[in-house]
């Protein structure tokens, strides 16, 4: 009777461990349903962007116990010591980022916030100029900070500024745009007055290239970049569209851009000398005119085309 007794409590506790094990797997959610863990990393970049200074002191103090070797983790925890009022602290975490790696430019970009914030304006101004040195670019860094903002007037504020300008655009100089009367969105006709197509010539790399993105009526197409090679002193163009490049080189000739060099077709496997020039007119067009070299030696016209600008409303909704 005994046995019978410990046999029926036995298949009851499976029974019942059965029933408990089936409500629990239906009850589970599913491992690809559960949301997945946020990084210590991610939770400081949120903190971080979100201006939680707190918790980024915090969280990027955990990372650096992790990781001390991570620059761009003691710049954020020195950025966030500096807002909470800990500047020497923000000083100190700047110093060990620098010993990892960061570089030197954006530390004293960072020291400098420190200074005025301590109302040293003239500590701060040598810092910019400092970091300015060093290769920090763009004015907006300073004019966009409310506390470096307020050094306007400050003995050497303006010289900070200009260059920090010229570091962002260093292609500012006069050389760089000596191709610029070819900007804009042109309509591109034939000496007879026919549509060929329509060219787009746009500034790129702050300035340092321009981008030509040519489009025919017939429905063609070609892109080159331009660009003066400060090494050489000329102005580079290498075109490329459907079967034809084009590596030319050269510079202003009496106001006009003359570029020599080779075109190659890439079907019929031909190289031959030409020549580009490019001359604004007085009414504000651009002639454009090609040639090219033959076996002999002689020059002929390849193409010749006037650039008349399109309307600024027509050029938005192309």
């Amino acid at each position: 009777m005994r046995s019978v007794f410990h046999r029926v409590i036995v298949v009851g506790l499976v029974l019942s461990g059965m029933t408990a094990c089936a409500t629990s797997t239906a009850e589970a959610p599913a491992a690809s349903d559960a949301p997945a863990p946020v990084s210590l990393d991610s939770q400081a970049q949120g903190a971080y962007t979100a201006e939680n200074w707190p918790e980024t002191a915090r969280l990027y103090g955990l990372l650096l116990v992790q990781n001390a070797a991570n620059a761009r983790y003691w710049y954020r925890l020195a950025v966030a010591q500096r807002y909470l009022g800990d500047l020497d602290q923000a000083l100190a975490s700047l110093d060990s980022g620098v010993n990892v790696g960061l570089p030197v430019s954006f530390a004293d970009y960072e020291r400098a916030k420190v200074a005025a914030t301590r109302g040293d304006a003239v500590g701060a101004i040598s810092l910019l100029e400092s970091a300015a040195a060093g290769g920090l670019s763009g004015k907006e860094r300073v004019l966009d900070n409310d506390q470096l903002a307020a050094l306007k007037g400050t003995k050497g504020f303006d010289a900070v500024l200009d260059q920090l300008d010229a570091n962002a655009f260093p292609c500012r100089d006069s050389a760089f745009q000596e191709f610029d009367f070819w900007l804009g969105t042109w309509d591109v006709r034939t000496a007879n007055d026919v549509l060929a197509g329509r060219n787009r010539i746009t500034a790129r790399e702050n300035g340092c290239m321009l981008l030509e993105e040519w489009s025919s009526a017939s429905g063609g197409s070609g892109t080159s970049i331009n660009y003066y090679d400060a090494i050489s002193g000329e102005w580079t163009q290498i075109w490329i569209s459907p079967g034809l490049q084009l590596n030319i080189t050269g510079g202003l000739v009496e106001g006009s851009m003359v570029l020599t060099g080779r075109a190659h077709y890439i079907q019929q496997g031909n190289t031959a000398a030409f020549r580009g020039t490019w001359t604004p007119m007085e009414d504000g067009r651009v002639r454009q005119f090609f040639e090219q070299q033959d076996a002999e030696g002689n020059w002929s016209t390849w193409f010749e085309g006037f650039y008349t600008k399109v309307p600024e409303s027509e050029e938005q909704s192309d």
